[in-house]
């Protein structure tokens, strides 16, 4: 069962029918939605949940790698976005502005971590990890080398590397300009490239001879 099946339960207000003001058996716009939730409409978070989680914890799961704490940090996402909901002027901004909510709770997650103990056991979800020992060991090994990194370059690094986002993305969702992002992702990737250089399975993944 996936983290965003498990979180479910928690965030679905249990809603009596659609989004006021969709028709039935149409899926409600972005617009509608958030319309909704200035009106406390029930459904309308219901909807918004179902449209946007999977991106959101794509995007936990990508930044923090797999573990227990994801379906938390899921839930915290969207209890944000239900609250500042209202702030979004251009209902087009909502998926990319969801995932920035994700971003940041990630950051704050990844911070408090640091400052804590070094997460060296946790294994991201990946199709071919799954197939493939080899490659599972592989993901082991990126994330625990992501795991020495800062966080703020540690997530601008996973943006643009793994999530594969343009810079000018990797900068919105982060929430600095575009030059503070291409610093970040070229510390991050300095740095990552040369612990992999010395690990043995990853510079072999990486191409690179040792």
């Amino acid at each position: 069962m996936s983290a965003t099946r498990r979180a479910a339960p928690r965030l679905r207000l249990v809603s009596d029918g659609p989004p006021a003001g969709a028709d039935r058996g149409a899926a409600p716009s972005d617009a509608q939605l958030l319309a909704g939730l200035a009106r406390g409409d029930r459904a309308c978070a219901d909807a918004m949940y179902d449209r946007y989680a999977a991106d959101a914890e794509r995007m936990l799961l990508r930044l923090c790698g797999q573990g227990p704490e994801i379906a938390d940090l899921l839930h915290d996402v969207f209890l944000r976005a239900f609250e500042r909901a209202h702030t979004i002027r251009d209902p087009a901004a909502l998926r990319s502005w969801i995932v920035s909510v994700a971003v940041r709770r990630a950051r704050e997650h990844l911070r408090r971590v640091a400052r804590s103990r070094p997460r060296l056991d946790e294994v991201p979800p990946a199709q071919a990890a799954a197939r493939d020992p080899e490659a599972s060991l592989a993901v082991r090994r990126v994330y625990q080398l992501l795991d020495r990194l800062p966080p703020d370059d540690r997530i601008a690094f996973a943006l643009r590397q793994i999530e594969g986002m343009k810079l000018t993305e990797v900068a919105e969702v982060c929430g600095v300009s575009l030059a503070t992002a291409k610093r970040r992702i070229k510390r991050g990737s300095a740095r990552f490239r040369e612990m992999a250089q010395r690990d043995e399975l990853l510079a072999t993944w990486m191409g690179e001879d040792r």
